[in-house]
C-alpha cells in the first residue's frame, strides 16, 4: 500500500509540475496570475536596471570627459609655469653674469661706499 502511495504522490507532482511549466511557458493568462505577475514584474525590474545602468554609465562617461579636459587645461598651465621658470632662469644668468663684470671700488666708508 505504502508503495501505491508512494507512486501516486509522484505522479500528481509530475502532472502539476508539467501544469505550471505550461501555464508559465507557452499561455499568458489575461486575468494574471500569481506565476506571470512575478514573471512580468521581474522582467520590468530587470529593464529599470539595465535603464539605471546605462544612465549610470553615461554620468560616468560626462565625468571622463571632464577630467580629460582638467587635464588637458593643467598640461597647458604647466607649460605655461616651465616658461616662466625658463625666463626667471635667465634674468637670474645675467644677473650673475653682470655680478661677475662689475668691481666695486671703494670702502664701506670711503668716498664712494659699496651698496649692501
Amino acid at each position: 500500500m505504502n508503495k501505491l502511495m508512494e507512486i501516486v504522490v509522484y505522479i500528481l507532482a509530475a502532472i502539476g509540475l508539467a501544469c505550471v511549466v505550461k501555464h508559465i511557458r507557452i499561455t499568458n493568462c489575461k486575468e494574471g496570475c500569481c506565476f506571470c505577475n512575478l514573471f512580468d514584474t521581474k522582467v520590468e525590474e530587470s529593464k529599470t536596471r539595465t535603464e539605471d545602468i546605462k544612465t549610470r554609465a553615461e554620468e560616468i562617461k560626462t565625468k571622463v570627459e571632464g577630467i580629460k579636459t582638467k587635464v588637458e587645461e593643467s598640461k597647458t598651465r604647466t607649460e605655461g609655469i616651465k616658461t616662466k621658470v625658463g625666463e626667471i632662469n635667465t634674468k637670474i644668468q645675467k644677473f650673475k653674469t653682470k655680478e661677475k663684470e662689475e668691481k666695486r671700488t671703494g670702502s664701506r666708508y670711503g668716498s664712494n661706499p659699496v651698496k649692501y
